[in-house]
């Protein structure tokens, strides 16, 4: 395939599970009106046949990032813009099209009403006097099968750097009524740590979050509290991790990674990536 005619190239993997047939989706982009790069053209790759197609695009919509970080039931979302508007772009794997999946509420919330907030989201306690920013972001994670959006505050005391991280609750997409739903309240689960990103989610009920300086951290919703998994930094300043479906990323030879907390009263296992 020849790329060298488009500004931009996002690439994704998903599952037909009816057909088991691994799939690669490529998103091709040009620049049109303006300046603004758009997706032109849709290329997927069927592993079964060995051969691509083009899909009608449909709509006209432009993308965040290079590659796409959530698979759901084999189907893979991007973070997007239609006309504006902040969406998610999923490619559904059984049908072969694109479709839009608005974001919620909670992603385009501000900040509470009781303290005084200008646009930079800049706070002044009325008590204390002293001046924190607050700011909320949603995790779009796959919960239980499902599109889930995972809300969390952040805090930071701008006097001393220090940054609080809040989980408060789970909203999931429903795919019939194409609206999203409250579904569980964590009950404010805190990390003195900046969470950037959630990486798996587990069927009962436990999150493996990435928080900065590399450190893992387990939030174990059903105790509300969150648990110290495994600190990256202290191998080299090159680590990284990376969650994975082992039935998505399957090499010849490759052999599973896991990684177990060596806490006896931490009955979890995660299958991660480690790479430095």
């Amino acid at each position: 395939m020849n790329y060298e005619h488009f500004e931009k190239v996002s690439i994704g993997f998903g599952y037909d599970a009816i057909r088991d047939d691994f799939k690669v989706i490529v998103f091709l982009a040009s620049i049109v009106r303006g300046g603004d790069i758009y997706v032109a053209s849709v290329e997927i790759y069927s592993a079964n046949l060995d051969s691509w197609i083009t899909v009608d695009v449909g709509f006209q919509f432009c993308l965040f990032k290079a590659t796409s970080d959530l698979i759901v039931n084999g189907n893979p979302y991007w973070g997007g813009c239609v006309e504006g508007d902040s969406v998610l772009v999923c490619f559904d794997v059984l049908e072969l099209v694109l479709k839009i999946v608005p974001v919620p509420t909670i992603y385009m919330m501000g900040l509470g009403e009781e303290a005084e907030v200008d646009l930079d989201g800049l706070v002044t306690e009325k008590e204390t006097e002293i001046e924190t920013w607050k700011g909320i972001d949603v995790e779009f994670v796959d919960w239980n099968g499902a599109l889930g959006a995972i809300a969390i505050n952040y805090e930071v005391e701008c006097s001393v750097g220090k940054f609080t991280s809040t989980v408060e609750y789970v909203w999931v997409f429903d795919d019939i009524e194409r609206i999203w739903r409250h579904n569980r309240t964590f009950g404010n689960i805190k990390v003195d740590a900046n969470l950037e990103k959630v990486l798996h989610c587990t069927k009962n009920e436990k999150i493996l979050c990435i928080f900065s300086s590399n450190k893992l951290f387990v939030l174990d919703l059903e105790a509300g509290c969150a648990k110290d998994f495994f600190y990256g930094a202290r191998l080299c300043s090159y680590f990284g991790v990376y969650g994975y479906t082992e039935s998505l990323a399957h090499i010849n030879g490759m052999e599973n990674v896991v990684v177990q907390n060596e806490q006896n009263d931490l009955d979890l296992c995660f299958e991660v990536g480690v790479c430095w």
